[in-house]
């Protein structure tokens, strides 16, 4: 599934676990995210291995974000999932917030 504005792109592959966020989400509030993020949920809920998040293109994503993808994280740690996020050196916040993840799930891997 793909859901693409003229803003940003949430692409959830259904034939791998993969989803890619790329562009600025900054969307109103948590639910927003929720109801954003539901396909990449189901799919992290329906993958028997790791599933990969690449975020390396997401130039901006506000709180309600970082929200909505520490749920992420949380529903792979209680589904005992591997995940993996890969993010870009060349976009700052990235590597501190998605780094800062990792003590809500320690085995949450952060990839380039």
């Amino acid at each position: 599934m793909k859901i693409q504005t003229t803003e940003y792109t949430i692409d959830c592959r259904d034939a791998e676990p993969y989803a890619k966020l790329s562009g600025v989400l900054r969307l109103a509030s948590p639910a927003a995210y929720e109801h954003a993020f539901a396909p990449i949920r189901k799919h992290l809920a329906a993958t028997l291995g790791a599933y990969t998040l690449d975020v390396a293109q997401l130039t901006f994503m506000n709180s309600s974000g970082i929200t909505g993808l520490s749920r992420l994280v949380m529903q792979a740690r209680s589904d005992s999932r591997e995940l993996v996020i890969v993010v870009s050196d060349t976009v700052p916040w990235q590597r501190k917030t998605f780094g800062s993840l990792q003590k809500l799930y320690p085995k949450l891997q952060i990839r380039n």
